[in-house]
């Protein structure tokens, strides 16, 4: 019976570990879908806009010919072929592989005091950080103490510079957390990623988002794979907001997203469907279904409010991007 439950639970892991990296990739083609749209250089560094373009670099084939970067058209996205560390999309855009190299790559995020500086999480729990726009990359040490986790959100927090928070996901086995090392939950930093404290009031939860109150910055929540959890002073204390005997909301919780306007307005994505409270966390109702235009049992795995219209409402699933311009009343599938 012990194996068996040891088993169980390490296969939950695997699989949210997957679901992390299914959620990265969707994330970064809507960020190449708004590129496009928007005609806009919105993941290329500021320093290397103010260059001068260049030409793609070339590569010779089998008989010493050269040959430009292929042209990879997958609708309008850019598929990147194994081996091949420049490509060129419709719009002639040209991206080039920069790092950071060591581990799969599971979130990323950009301060938004200083775009230069990013900071990139990977499967085995390692922090890399670029100061240039992603032009060059080091590791993060002494980074967070987390072995065998997987970092699956970086947030920058809105408000007090230099603070940080990390969403950390444990994928090991139930006997290896029973030695009590700090796996999982979320570690916090005030020094721009130098040094890092693990929280103990969500030790060994696997987080898989993280979301910031615009409107009362020391609010945010966490979503972790069994429930929602909030904290009013920046992390020093968390409580649960979603019930623990909920069929949808006591576990496969996915993402998470604050109402910029109101900070008692959440969100959250599940493996079935998104939910929504409007009063804390006291009552939750259901955000999306088939008659309100989303497919049914769509694990939500981003969520994103406009911070000047918030009833206008982004998420994406495993059966699309949804947008809702009525606060989820209804939904509109455009991806």
């Amino acid at each position: 019976m012990g194996e068996w439950s040891e088993w169980s639970e390490w296969s939950e892991w695997r699989w949210m570990e997957l679901m992390s990296r299914r959620r990265t990739w969707i994330l970064l083609l809507c960020l190449l879908l708004l590129e496009e749209g928007n005609g806009r250089r919105a993941l290329v560094p500021a320093a290397a806009q103010d260059r001068a373009p260049q030409e793609p670099a070339r590569r010779t084939d089998g008989e010493g010919a050269s040959v430009a970067p292929p042209k990879v058209p997958f609708g309008d996205r850019v598929a990147l072929p194994v081996g091949i560390d420049t490509v060129t999309n419709r719009a002639g855009w040209t991206w080039h592989v920069t790092g950071p190299f060591g581990g799969d790559v599971t979130t990323l995020a950009i301060d938004p005091r200083n775009p230069e500086q990013i900071l990139a999480g990977t499967a085995d729990g390692i922090l890399f950080q670029s100061i240039d726009g992603g032009e060059t990359w080091r590791s993060l040490q002494p980074g967070i103490e987390s072995p065998g986790g997987t970092i699956t959100v970086i947030h920058f927090d809105r408000t007090q510079k230099g603070r940080i928070y990390v969403g950390v996901n444990p994928i090991v086995s139930a006997r290896d957390r029973m030695t009590g090392a700090p796996i999982g939950g979320v570690c916090i930093c005030e020094d721009e990623g130098q040094s890092w404290q693990a929280g103990e009031a969500l030790r060994g939860f696997a987080i898989r988002d993280l979301a910031q109150s615009a409107s009362r910055p020391a609010t945010l929540v966490a979503a972790a794979f069994h429930g929602l959890f909030r904290t009013r002073n920046r992390g020093e204390d968390w409580e649960r907001v979603t019930p623990e005997a909920h069929r949808d909301l006591r576990a496969g919780i996915h993402s998470a997203a604050i109402d910029p306007q109101d900070p008692d307005t959440f969100y959250v994505g599940t493996h079935h469907l998104p939910w929504k409270t409007t009063d804390g966390g006291s009552t939750w109702s259901l955000a999306g279904s088939a008659e309100r235009g989303m497919i049914d049992d769509s694990d939500i795995f981003s969520i994103h409010l406009d911070e000047a219209r918030p009833e206008t409402v982004l998420m994406s699933a495993c059966s699309g991007i949804y947008r809702s311009l009525a606060g989820s009343r209804r939904w509109t599938k455009f991806q």
